[in-house]
């Protein structure tokens, strides 16, 4: 489940997988249990996994028009029950929230806008 989309312009990333590794810095100060250090490829784009409690969150970067495009998902869909669904639904909020300020923050990215938000 794509829980959130963000675009934005930034000179100076070659391709998605630079994309990609650029948006793990800011999971340096991100309070998670781990995410991969290498981004895996996707048919869309590259992306890393994001665990944050017991939930396998995605976090993904594809090369658009406008610029680039990230994507915050549900890497596992765990759980049916209203509970699940919100403590997942919150810790995807988290996340997306962290990545828009840091895009947000960074004065060589420009355009940002969040399209999609679940």
């Amino acid at each position: 489940m794509i829980f959130a989309a963000i675009t934005f312009r930034k000179d100076g990333l070659a391709d998605a997988r630079a994309c990609a590794l650029w948006l793990t810095q800011s999971l340096r100060d991100f309070p998670c249990d781990r995410f991969d250090e290498a981004p895996m490829a996707e048919d869309w784009g590259q992306a890393v996994r994001v665990w944050i409690d017991d939930h396998a969150c995605l976090l993904g970067c594809a090369a658009v028009e406008e610029g680039w495009r990230v994507i915050i998902a549900d890497n596992l869909m765990r759980g049916v029950l209203a509970e699940a669904r919100a403590r997942r639904g919150a810790a995807l909020a988290h996340l997306s929230s962290h990545i828009e300020s840091f895009l947000r923050a960074n004065a060589e990215v420009l355009e940002v806008e969040r399209e999609l938000d679940a």
